[in-house]
């Protein structure tokens, strides 16, 4: 990444982080639907070869020790005789390089090099992708997260919705919660209610319905969010798209993300909510099973 990058200099910038699955990513499409929503919302160009260059970067398997972004602005990506001829070009496979159950790749776009906050009028644009190994234990040995509501999300901002790489407040939300021998932090919104984690998204069990903060509320159209839903209606879950209140009685919250998949929470500040719930379970086992088939055929 060039140091006049404006992703790095302002955080000008969008990202998408996917799971992939003994090498085949899990719903590619619709991450790739969602940056492309969102590019069009930022004007940060995207690449026309983002697919493919995606699972080029896949096939060149995972990052190792010490390894960084790879990418290129247009810039370098047009200079002749550039050995980063094409913005996301596969790296030789090595026999060092591994094929893992479960691992990350993310893709992060900006609108390149820049001087200024004012964005340039044609601007360059820049992409990089990264892909690491993860663990990812059954829905059953995930432990339960204990966390605090600090922090905030506008969902009045230009910036609602989108996933881009502005990132301070979760980062400073989280820290807090860390310092206090916590796992995560719950943001609010405006009006206080809670609608996310530092990076995921939020659900709640009460009596038997799940509740998830609507996007107009300052949730992030989650992919995995997306998966829950669907399934909930498939196991006959009732379901209501709105934000929990802070002190409003849950049975369970639960969190998700395209990594961690959900992950429960036994506490939120001075309450707690036992072992994982039945819906939280039920969930996260056919979120599993999707995955599993999806990847399986590559679907």
């Amino acid at each position: 990444m060039r140091g006049s990058d404006r992703g790095l200099l302002l955080g000008d910038g969008l990202f998408e982080t996917i799971l992939v699955r003994r090498g085949v990513p899990f719903r590619l499409d619709r991450h790739l639907a969602r940056l492309r929503l969102a590019a069009g919302r930022t004007g940060i160009p995207l690449p026309a070869e983002l697919a493919s260059a995606a699972r080029d970067r896949i096939e060149s398997g995972v990052d190792l020790p010490g390894e960084g972004l790879h990418g290129a602005d247009r810039s370098d990506a047009d200079r002749p005789g550039s050995d980063r001829s094409r913005v996301g070009a596969p790296r030789p496979t090595s026999s060092a390089r591994t094929r893992p159950e479960f691992a990350a790749l993310r893709i992060t776009i900006t609108r390149g090099p820049g001087d200024g906050l004012a964005p340039p009028t044609r601007p360059v644009g820049a992409m990089y992708l990264s892909y690491r190994a993860i663990e990812r234990p059954p829905p059953s040995e995930r432990p339960g997260l204990s966390a605090m509501t600090v922090g905030r999300v506008d969902e009045r901002a230009l910036t609602a919705g989108l996933k881009h790489t502005g990132y301070l407040e979760r980062i400073l939300a989280l820290r807090a919660a860390r310092e206090v021998g916590l796992d995560e932090a719950v943001l609010q919104n405006s009006s206080g209610a809670l609608v996310e984690g530092s990076a995921s998204n939020l659900f709640a069990v009460q009596s038997g319905t799940l509740l998830t903060p609507a996007v107009a509320e300052g949730a992030l159209p989650g992919i995995t969010r997306q998966a829950i839903l669907e399934l909930a209606e498939v196991a006959g879950v009732p379901v209501e798209i709105r934000a929990p209140g802070p002190e409003e009685p849950v049975d369970e919250l639960f969190l998700t993300s395209a990594l961690r998949g959900p992950v429960p929470l036994v506490r939120l500040d001075e309450r707690e909510f036992g072992p994982p719930g039945p819906i939280y379970l039920r969930l996260a086992r056919d979120l599993e099973a999707v995955i599993g088939r999806e990847t399986a055929t590559g679907s």
